[in-house]
């Protein structure tokens, strides 16, 4: 795990510390000459859209974070194609976008495209084009496969380095609720950066909303909440809007309302649904059921939803009246993520709608298009915060802040000064019992949150520079654990170091000595088997110094630091200081009389 992530944060460090230019934008499309409806076609850059499961057009929307209108790519293989001209430029490019669908995918005529970098709902792809290329052929499109639109905006070609999106989205252009009903479909801002947000609303007597982006209904009306973040040196500015409908109320204590759900033994909920009909009424309108679970069938966390049936009696586990509730959501309308979240016996309180299943004879009442209302008494489900110690030298970034139990909080970022290494931070819950971080690099890292806040103490530890000298034309200073070159390497204090010393033809080891930045000798032992020296890093720069001279069998030159030095016969048999004849020391032949 540690060696995973400092793999990661080595990739990191080199991205930071290479040479960057400013940004250079060669094109770039947010869509805002266009209206509802259009189809991006012909122009300066040969715009071409294809259709695939549906129509690719203009939406006047912001689902992808950008700002509306933007484009909708069809599903199951819809596109949007420009040419771009270069004007002489070339080498390393990078086109970026926003959309509300990982899987939308480029490809690129013209140049080599590297692997995608998500951050948010933004996607970047760096590129390379050959110099003397001409244009670039670029498709932006939705796999074939792909069951599901994608909103498109905010398109940049550019070199050098860019400031990075926002990443600020409501995931929808507006909803509708019931005044005093279920607020369920109201969201609350993504905002992966932890930005510096203000958010507004035309109407405060139908909505308000705070700067985190929690928005609370106030009373029947329309309103439209803005978030807006105003940029700075690393992120682009950006503004982001959804509309909010408030229907007037419905009376919390009619019956089958939140306050009065029906029973199945009611009178009333009979009354209710005989009326349906498979054919000319098929469902009911949204109504609350109240019942004790009594099986469950299926909870399917890749889809999110569960089956099982209720009963009017805790336990009545044969009752002759079930309701069987089928693609049934967990609480607040959200999808299961653990297949724990409910066990017979829980009291529920559904939302949705009743339809029958089954010819007239042998009708059966069946709970659809909804979600569990309560649990247990509980409308919500707790959610607990995550705090981040210890970042004078470093920082790391996740998808949120804040989380139920059992749900899946990732690693989206991680960084540290130059200098300076990142190991396995420590993550402890309130209790002081530790939370493992699970993932790899390639599949990204995360937890898994408990039942209680967390802390993430970050484990960071400044490094330290090795360099060698030594004539490279008697020898080599190979390392194991360091570069074979002369180049300094960094290295963390109580690591240990290995490396090669190796005499060229004709020359032998005169000498292998260590010593830190202040000039203090460090031991340095030598393998059993010979076939390496190695030392511990102090918490110092150390430099390796390795002499050769002319071989002439044995030499009685003394060895840095032989008093303390691992010393062998010939046999590779370790013998102490008072052994007489020919010493192994450091990798020099020693004779001792």
């Amino acid at each position: 795990m540690i060696k995973s992530l400092r793999f990661l944060f080595a990739s990191l460090l080199m991205l930071v510390c290479g040479n960057a230019m400013a940004e250079d934008i060669i094109w770039q499309e947010d869509f805002s000459s266009y209206k509802a409806d259009d189809v991006p076609a012909g122009g300066t850059y040969s715009y071409a859209c294809a259709n695939g499961g549906g129509t690719t057009k203009i939406y006047e929307a912001n689902l992808a974070g950008g700002t509306s209108p933007e484009l909708l790519v069809a599903k199951k293989g819809g596109s949007f194609t420009a040419v771009v001209p270069l004007n002489g430029k070339s080498g390393e490019m990078n086109i970026s976008y926003v959309t509300n669908r990982a899987e939308l995918s480029i490809e690129v005529t013209g140049a080599t495209v590297g692997d995608k970098s998500r951050v948010g709902n933004a996607d970047n792809y760096p590129l390379t084009v050959v110099e003397g290329t001409q244009s670039l052929t670029i498709k932006i499109y939705m796999p074939s496969n792909v069951g599901s639109n994608a909103r498109l905006d905010d398109i940049k070609l550019y070199q050098g380095v860019a400031k990075k999106p926002a990443g600020l989205s409501w995931g929808k252009a507006s909803t509708t609720v019931t005044f005093g009903g279920d607020y369920a479909l109201i969201p609350t801002l993504q905002n992966s950066n932890n930005l510096a947000v203000t958010c507004t609303s035309s109407n405060d007597s139908v909505c308000t909303v705070t700067n985190a982006g929690v928005i609370t209904v106030k009373g029947p009306g329309e309103a439209t909440i803005t978030a807006s973040f105003d940029g700075n040196d690393e992120y682009e500015a950006q503004s982001v809007s959804i509309v909010i409908t408030v229907k007037n109320a419905i009376d919390p204590n009619a019956k089958g309302q939140k306050n009065n759900p029906y029973l199945l033994t009611d009178d009333e909920f009979f009354a209710f649904v005989q009326p349906l009909d498979t054919v000319t009424n098929p469902k009911s309108a949204k109504i609350y059921v109240k019942g004790y679970i009594t099986n469950i069938e299926q909870v399917d966390t890749a889809y999110g939803n569960a089956n099982f049936k209720i009963a009017a009696i805790q336990g009545d586990y044969d009752a002759n009246i079930k309701l069987y509730a089928f693609r049934c959501y967990y609480l607040e309308n959200a999808k299961f993520k653990d297949v724990n979240k409910i066990k017979v016996d829980d009291e529920v309180v559904l939302y949705g709608q009743i339809q029958f299943y089954g010819t007239d004879d042998s009708r059966q009442p069946q709970f659809v298009s909804g979600y569990i209302y309560s649990l247990n008494g509980k409308i919500t489900e707790p959610k607990y915060t995550i705090t981040i110690t210890n970042t004078e030298h470093g920082s790391l970034t996740l998808d949120k802040y804040e989380a139920a139990a059992g749900e899946k909080v990732s690693v989206t970022g991680m960084s540290t000064d130059d200098g300076w290494e990142m190991n396995e931070p420590t993550i402890t819950a309130e209790n002081g019992t530790e939370v493992e971080i699970g993932g790899s690099d390639e599949e990204g890292h995360y937890l898994i949150m408990p039942a209680s806040n967390v802390t993430i103490a970050l484990n960071i530890t400044q490094l330290f520079t090795i360099t060698t000298v030594f004539d490279s034309t008697q020898g080599d200073v190979r390392g194991i654990s360091f570069d074979s070159e002369k180049n300094p390497i960094y290295k963390g204090a109580g690591k240990n170091v290995k490396f090669t010393v190796t005499p060229k033809d004709g020359f032998e080891v005169n000498s292998v000595t260590a010593a830190d930045s202040d000039s203090n000798p460090i031991t340095v032992n030598i393998a059993q088997d010979k076939s390496y020296y190695e030392f511990e890093m102090p918490a110092k720069n150390v430099t390796i110094t390795a002499t050769f001279s002319p071989a002439s069998g044995i030499s009685t030159v003394s060895v840095a630091n032989a008093e303390n030095a691992v010393r062998y016969n010939l046999a590779g048999q370790k013998v102490d200081a008072g052994y007489k004849g020919l010493h192994i020391i450091n990798g020099k032949k020693v004779v001792m009389k």
